[in-house]
């Protein structure tokens, strides 16, 4: 059964789609990245996988389950379309198409606040479309991470291995550098997909970090009395998931400096 609350959308009669989910597509697009609806958000794999796939394989992991994510979830709608389909929904249009483009020409960092407020005037299914999509964030994002880091532990073991064999002349140079490479490219590749999912994280950020100041206005303006309104608890809730979100967001940063130095460090012991 697919959730039955604000923001949520079913595409054609296929699955439900978050709805931050479609407004960050949509701003992505505009941004110039393009929405084939093919093009992996890690980036296309890099690495020849020949002497480790042990160690890639929390990166394979990564990607084949983007592949079944994006095969389950847009497999009835591709690229622009379904991002223009979802605004039309989102808006309820008689006039489809250019209510579509119009929105498309303005959203921007408010675009997440205005897609769910024209959803819906309540409170609570709003604060649960914001928990929804950022469990869902933080979620991903703790993935990503955790695969990298998995990956550059199993090649830190790899290299240091293949690098006293070499030492011991158990191994020749030919088979260190071929270890080396694979190693390099494999590392590599992480490095980019971190960079672009902290890239699409920050940028997410900034959508949640606008809904939220958004949701604050509707709730501090003053009244007959002149009092400021009691804050939303939910709206505290939502607070407290975008701070764990960030932290995310920082772990997938130390992660990255990990593949940096770890980089570095091969790269002095082969010179």
């Amino acid at each position: 059964m697919k959730p039955d609350f604000v923001g949520s959308l079913t595409l054609l009669n296929g699955p439900w789609i978050p709805l931050r989910s479609l407004v960050a597509v949509l701003v992505l697009g505009l941004a110039g990245l393009g929405l084939s609806g093919c093009a992996s958000k890690y980036g296309k794999q890099t690495t020849a996988v020949n002497l480790y796939p042990d160690c890639y394989e929390p990166i394979k992991k990564l990607r084949d389950e983007e592949k079944r994510v994006a095969n389950t979830t847009i497999a009835s709608a591709a690229g622009a379309g379904a991002a223009t389909m979802a605004i039309c929904l989102i808006t309820k249009s008689d006039n489809c198409l250019p209510k579509a483009l119009a929105v498309a020409a303005t959203t921007g960092a408010l675009g997440y606040f205005s897609a769910v407020q024209q959803r819906s005037q309540d409170e609570t299914a709003r604060m649960a479309q914001y928990m929804q999509d950022l469990d869902g964030d933080i979620s991903n994002l703790n993935i990503a991470t955790a695969s990298a880091r998995m990956s550059i532990q199993c090649y830190q073991k790899k290299f240091n291995t293949s690098l006293a064999q070499y030492k011991k002349k158990a191994i020749s140079r030919e088979e260190l550098d071929a270890s080396y490479r694979e190693i390099k490219s494999g590392v590599n590749e992480s490095q980019g997909i971190l960079g672009r999912v902290i890239v699409n994280a920050q940028k997410s950020d900034e959508l949640y970090a606008a809904a939220i100041n958004e949701e604050e206005k509707l709730k501090t303006g003053r009244g007959q009395t002149g009092q400021r309104a009691p804050q939303s608890k939910s709206l505290d809730d939502v607070k407290v998931a975008r701070t764990s979100y960030k932290a995310s967001i920082e772990e997938a940063r130390k992660t990255q400096k990990e593949l940096d130095d770890f980089s570095a460090r091969m790269a002095e012991n082969m010179s």
